[in-house]
């Protein structure tokens, strides 16, 4: 993003760029978009080719360098779908999530036996081997240590309510699974609202959405990147960086937080559903 945004200022754009520093265009386009993780070498003749001032190109170098530093799920990216793998970057720098969820419990606050119950039709018709599946689950257990970690990250889950009733599994597997929702509510860090059924559904159309929110950075000083959007199908994930849909999409996910309960009262549904559950 840095990188974008200093050619933006340079007032150049990439192919023209591309072609000056003697690269090809994809490989320009790849740095620029992050597919890829810049060299030192690539970094620094972008510096200079922008004309960034010298005492400023440290600073950009050592983000380079973090970024050459391998990732827990750099070993899973060949086996997951790219657009996952990206999220799962993004989730890990973001400062707050705000997920709203339709159908099923967020990911961030599945419990194991959930999430593999969630996995076992996938087989049926994506045809995924047994080890990939339980690579899945694993990976999304990871994912979830960042709630817990030193400087955690901060979720607003927003639900549905018939997501609480849908077996997912049986009875007891979602009554585990609901009263781990009520635990997780109680944690600084996590805020579980309900949207319920006896309430006109807030806006139609809508599938599962997540918007990242980021803090600024150390370097550039005060640098801070924009929401991103993540929409999810059962074909996939697809992101909004585009600051007009991120805009529109926040509109749409502060009608939904307008139309759900308060946490407090949240909490109270989510434990009438558990005692329906368990009878």
């Amino acid at each position: 993003m840095e990188l974008r945004r200093l050619r933006a200022e340079a007032r150049l754009n990439g192919p023209k760029v591309a072609k000056e520093l003697g690269w090809s265009s994809a490989k320009f386009s790849r740095l620029e978009s992050g597919s890829t993780k810049p060299s030192l070498s690539d970094v620094a003749a972008l510096l200079a080719h922008y004309q960034v001032p010298e005492n400023q190109r440290e600073g950009y170098l050592e983000l380079a360098r973090q970024a050459g530093q391998p990732n827990w799920w750099d070993p899973f990216s060949k086996e997951l779908p790219s657009s996952y793998v990206d999220y799962i970057a993004f989730e890990h720098e973001a400062k707050v999530v705000v997920n709203w969820e339709p159908g099923i419990i967020p990911g961030l606050l599945q419990t194991a036996e959930y999430i593999e119950a969630c996995h076992r039709p996938g087989h049926e018709y994506f045809a995924l081997p047994p080890s990939l599946l339980r690579v899945r689950t694993q990976i999304r257990l990871k994912r979830q240590e960042l709630l817990v970690a030193p400087r955690p990250l901060e979720l607003i889950a927003v639900i549905d309510e018939a997501v609480l009733y849908r077996l997912i599994g049986d009875e007891e597997l979602m009554r585990g699974q609901v009263k781990h929702l009520i635990e997780a509510s109680q944690w600084p860090n996590v805020t579980i609202r309900i949207v319920q059924l006896a309430n006109p559904y807030p806006i139609l159309g809508t599938t599962s959405l997540a918007q990242l929110q980021f803090e600024p950075t150390d370097f550039p000083i005060g640098f801070q990147h924009s929401d991103i959007i993540y929409t999810e199908t059962v074909m996939g994930g697809e992101f909004s960086f585009d600051e007009k849909e991120t805009y529109q999409y926040g509109r749409i996910v502060n009608r939904i937080m307008q139309a759900a309960l308060d946490p407090d009262d949240s909490v109270q549904l989510m434990r009438a559903a558990a005692d329906r559950l368990a009878n």
